[in-house]
């Protein structure tokens, strides 16, 4: 991981329209090439977390820095940087139905690079080494909306990785997979990050964090940051992944035992 600071969050805060509080008084790093995860239970504002990291929100308190720029709407309105950002910066939805809308695989894969001026040939090659990367030539002229849930989520990943970004925004990405293919996500996070992207991904699944974290932040109900840590010191917090709420205390038990018969086998 690098010393080099990707996202700057400075005491950031968002409101909804209604007044309410979606996130309060969040402060944290994010380096290249790290792999940060975001913990939290149901509604404490992970997702809207990952929104105003790719710009598609702004905060309503504090300060939010990428690539050292501040990312504000009055930024974005300009051409040149939200090119430069979105360059930058892929952000994949938790529904994938929600982030495809052209007619085939193939189409949905180009539209990114496209979108940034590529050639023809280069939109091409795109194309292909991304349909090769992640498996999908026998669905390349698919309509996606006809795909499964784990078809859609490949496609979902292929049109962003099709821009190559530095940054992926991943939101509850093994949702609704079988574990076959989480297995594959997982492997594919892994392979990504070797390729020195910056990973930041909200999940509740514990083998993903194992696997593939540096650290992890965990969001309380309160819409607060409880703690950023390495992810070995995260998840020996018993005691605090259940206070909020992400673990139950039968769970914690299985996790230890698991745990313990993996290294003891390990040692066998």
């Amino acid at each position: 991981m690098s010393e080099k600071i990707i996202y700057q969050l400075q005491n950031l805060g968002y409101s909804y329209p209604s007044g309410e509080e979606a996130l309060i008084n969040i402060s944290l790093n994010v380096h290249q090439g790290e792999r940060l995860i975001l913990m939290g239970a149901n509604g404490s504002g992970k997702s809207t977390l990952l929104k105003l990291m790719n710009g598609l929100i702004f905060p309503s308190q504090g300060m939010l820095y990428a690539f050292g720029e501040n990312i504000n709407e009055k930024n974005l309105n300009r051409e040149d940087f939200a090119y430069a950002f979105r360059r930058k910066v892929g952000f994949v939805f938790q529904n994938s139905d929600a982030q495809l809308f052209n007619p085939t695989v193939v189409e949905e894969i180009a539209f990114g690079p496209v979108q940034m001026g590529l050639t023809a040939v280069e939109v091409k090659q795109r194309v292909e080494e991304i349909i090769t990367l992640l498996g999908l030539e026998h669905l390349r002229n698919r309509p996606p909306f006809k795909l499964s849930g784990g078809e859609k989520k490949k496609v979902a990943l292929a049109s962003v990785l099709s821009i190559n970004p530095d940054v992926l925004l991943l939101d509850e990405p093994t949702d609704g997979l079988d574990p076959r293919t989480q297995r594959w996500l997982i492997n594919l996070i892994q392979q990504l990050n070797e390729a020195k992207k910056t990973i930041i991904m909200s999940t509740h699944n514990l083998e993903i964090i194992e696997k593939v974290a540096d650290r992890v932040a965990i969001i309380g109900e309160d819409h607060q940051l409880v703690a950023l840590d390495s992810r070995e010191r995260i998840m020996n917090k018993k005691s605090l992944l259940i206070r909020v709420n992400l673990i139950d205390d039968g769970f914690t038990e299985q996790h230890i035992h698991a745990d313990t018969h993996r290294h003891q086998h390990l040692h066998d």
